[in-house]
């Protein structure tokens, strides 16, 4: 315990550039902006009994608009602690109880999700900085935020978010001979229903096949070992990436592909940030703007010009140093109205100067285009001659200047630190987490299992840990701690040897697919995420279960007909296809390509009249 003590407490005294880390913020963001926005847009279908027939006793619309402009601030940067928190809970309460749409996103979320609650995400590239700066910064007296952030800030979201992923995967990867086999990749990716691409090019290579398999199977195995030492986090960080990569390209889970991916930004070289961002910024300002430093007003113009101007093409310079630039302009010009000089010597005064510096921020420069309408100019000339002309009655409030302190260092108790007191916390959650996710293996990995099985105690010990079945539920809504069965042949392809599609069809004897499985039998754009898990693997599955299948051709029929106008009050029909395709025990050449060839067959209907439904299909394994 006192070892662990001593590297937390290393970690966390050393310090980093938070560019990486905010550079995280911002694309695990996007990621999770797209995530929600594809939960708000399936609502029905996730939520409703039946969608839009029979809806949900509660409405989830304004929660997700809601939670939806809460990632918008985050990945800003605005107001970034709090919108953590609003986002963690409505993670919890809402992605944590989709029983039936849930995979394995959903897990990494809630863990990165927690953890950012208290990681300082928002100390670089963030809106929050601006607003320091602004509520600590006087005439003559600048404030600058803290820049830097514990190591542990990066670690602590590459251990729960993918190390002990790829730690607990294994346990059933070990146990698996498709992956023993190499067969890892070549397997799913050449089944039609778990893929949008055709990627025979690759697959039809054994090599190539065998090799993505067996690096995905090893790079899993090592990563939590070698992640950590410097020497071999190059070459993990580019598999990872590679991987991550790979899947996106290969499966409809994006959002996980490039959730994942975005973690590993926080394993490049931190030095890295600072020099992109030196590299990126303009060596020469194309503009320079002359500002009064007496003025509490010009000193907030100021600041903000400067933090949105990322690239640095303007430059701000003290009044004092106007003089010898602007000769012919009085003083009392210089301190009425801000005054700029650009590159090639043309002087702009007042608003036509902020016109010219939005022209330079490339989120800006629409409105500098706005700004030089006849309409527009007017009424910006009015609102900056009315702040122009007060400037000086603007001061600073008392407790303007009395910049944030540090309570690392405050005592709690003698000899007791807040520091010491975050450093334990942080060292007692590690530990946790560690003995959560190794009950985790014990309890449901499948190696474990099979070794208990050979030496005839698997009864025994399942029967000890299933006393604390709650503790891993617990753990699995709050902290994102869970088991790990990702794509294995046993649960998922083994003896899976069907594809099921619906097609529309309309009063002329017209045939629409519904974007589920197109007439290939590849995923449509309907089934991508935890739509593709449900519909691939729940409503279908290897071996079908009749209801689930029933449940899921109402489902996903009246969301599309909602969707498309389609009226379920009139008689509507939907046919049920069915592709036998096959299972395989090896590699094989052009495998996925005569899956796609084998025929569909009608098997049944799904029919709506009145908004009732009547199904009608056979015994998919009998077929």
């Amino acid at each position: 315990m006192k070892k662990l003590y001593n590297i937390v407490s290393k970690l966390y005294d050393t310090e980093v550039p938070a560019q990486g880390l905010a550079l995280f913020r911002i694309l695990y963001g996007i990621v999770f902006l797209m995530e929600v926005l594809q939960l708000n847009y399936f609502q029905h279908l996730i939520f409703d009994p039946i969608p839009y027939i029979a809806e949900s006793e509660i409405s989830f619309k304004f929660a997700l608009i809601f939670w939806l402009i809460t990632i918008i601030c985050f990945i800003l940067g605005l107001f970034t602690r709090i919108s953590s928190i609003i986002n963690y809970v409505l993670t919890f309460t809402i992605i944590a109880g989709l029983d039936k749409f849930e995979y394995h996103l959903d897990y990494a979320m809630t863990g990165i999700n927690f953890l950012l609650m208290f990681v300082p995400t928002g100390r670089a590239f963030s809106l929050d900085n601006l607003l320091a700066k602004l509520k600590y910064s006087i005439p003559q007296k600048i404030y600058e935020p803290k820049t830097t952030t514990s190591m542990l800030s990066y670690y602590s979201l590459v251990g729960l978010g993918i190390a002990m992923v790829y730690f607990d995967s294994m346990f059933y990867k070990l146990a698996s001979p498709m992956w023993l086999k190499g067969l890892g990749f070549w397997w799913p990716t050449s089944l039609p229903f778990a893929t949008y691409l055709d990627l025979s090019i690759l697959l039809n290579s054994k090599i190539i096949s065998y090799g993505f398999g067996f690096v995905t199977l090893v790079f899993e195995g090592v990563f939590l070992f070698y992640v950590w030492n410097k020497k071999y986090r190059n070459i993990l960080v580019l598999t990872g990436i590679g991987l991550h990569l790979g899947i996106l390209h290969a499966y409809p889970i994006p959002w996980f592909a490039l959730a994942a991916a975005g973690l590993y930004v926080l394993l490049l070289p931190y030095e890295w940030w600072t020099i992109l961002h030196n590299k990126l910024r303009s060596k020469t300002p194309t503009l320079t703007i002359f500002y009064n430093s007496d003025s509490l007003v010009d000193v907030r113009c100021m600041l903000i010009i400067k933090h949105l101007d990322f690239f640095g093409k303007i430059a701000y310079l003290p009044l004092s140093e106007a003089k010898a630039t602007l000769k012919e302009v009085p003083e009392e010009a210089l301190i009425a109205d801000v005054h700029s000089i650009n590159s090639s010597g043309k002087v702009f005064v007042g608003l036509a100067t902020y016109i010219e510096a939005w022209s330079r921020i490339w989120f800006l420069w629409p409105f500098s285009i706005l700004m030089r309408l006849p309409l527009f100019n007017t009424l910006a000339k009015n609102c900056y001659q009315s702040i122009a002309s007060n400037k000086f009655e603007f001061v600073p409030a008392t407790n303007m200047g009395i910049t944030p302190i540090s309570y690392d260092s405050v005592s709690i108790l003698k000899d007791f630190t807040v520091k010491d007191f975050k450093v334990r916390i942080i060292a007692f959650f590690t530990i946790y987490c560690i003995v959560s996710q190794g009950y985790i293996i014990m309890y449901k990995g499948l190696l474990v299992t099979n070794i208990l099985e050979a030496i005839h105690v698997n009864g025994i010990v399942r029967g000890a840990l299933s006393k604390f079945h709650g503790f891993a539920v617990f753990n699995q809504k709050v902290f994102g701690i869970t088991s790990h069965p990702v794509f294995m042949d046993k649960v998922h392809f083994n003896g899976y040897n069907h594809i099921v599609a619906i097609v529309y069809k309309d009063k002329n004897g017209q045939e629409t697919w519904l974007p589920l499985n197109n007439e290939k039998g590849q995923v449509g754009p309907y089934i991508t995420g935890r739509e593709w898990v449900e519909w691939s693997f729940r409503s279908n599955s290897k071996n079908v279960s009749q209801e689930k299948l029933k449940d899921g051709l109402i489902r996903y029929s009246a969301f599309w007909a909602s969707k498309h106008h389609v009226s379920l009050a009139e008689k509507q029909t939907f046919v049920v296809k069915v592709k036998k395709i096959d299972s395989p025990t090896g590699w094989e050449d052009d495998f996925l390509h005569r899956q796609m060839a084998k025929p569909w067959m009608d098997v049944g209907q799904v029919i709506w009249e009145n908004k009732e439904v009547q199904v009608s299909i056979p015994e998919i394994e009998k077929l």
